[in-house]
């Protein structure tokens, strides 16, 4: 698990056209880690998509979480999706 400071949580529900399953989850929009290179500087702002009950665990945002990602691949590439998360008392 690693560490993020999550910003925004959005849920989903749609009818996917092509296989009409129904499609439900959450997209979670979080800080990295500040980044200073020849070509970056600052935080990159990272998002990844989750099942949709973990949408209750955000209950107050901003705030930091402990969160469990695991590689996914989609298509010709490989993206990190949500697999729980746990909000890091203070």
């Amino acid at each position: 698990m690693a560490r993020y400071q999550v910003l925004h949580v959005s849920r989903y529900d749609f009818k996917d056209t092509t296989s009409g399953n129904q499609v439900q989850g959450c997209k979670v929009t979080a800080l990295g880690e500040t980044e200073t290179t020849q070509r970056a500087k600052g935080r990159p702002v990272l998002s990844f998509t989750a099942p949709i009950e973990i949408w209750d665990k955000f209950q107050t945002l901003p705030a930091e979480f402990e969160l469990d990602l695991i590689p996914r691949q989609a298509g010709n590439k490989v993206t990190l999706a949500l697999k729980d998360a746990h909000p890091i008392q203070k």
